[in-house]
């Protein structure tokens, strides 16, 4: 498997090889490094800026929270 193979597969399953992706803070935009545990499952991050939470489900490329 070659570099682009590895980076496609990366940009298709966030976390996937490297462990970690960049999402937004659906509550302030702020670009936040994440680790991804499960890509197939769903995951909580608390925003460092703002300190709100959120989930995330790679699996479904979903994102949910709260006002």
């Amino acid at each position: 498997m070659d570099f682009d193979d590895w980076l496609a597969y990366e940009l298709c399953v966030p976390g996937g090889i490297f462990g970690e992706t960049e999402v937004d803070c659906p509550h302030c935009g702020q670009s936040l490094n994440v680790a991804v545990d499960d890509p197939d499952g769903e995951e909580r991050y608390t925003c460092c800026e703002c300190g709100k939470a959120f989930n995330v489900d790679w699996a479904n490329g979903t994102m949910r929270w709260q006002c």
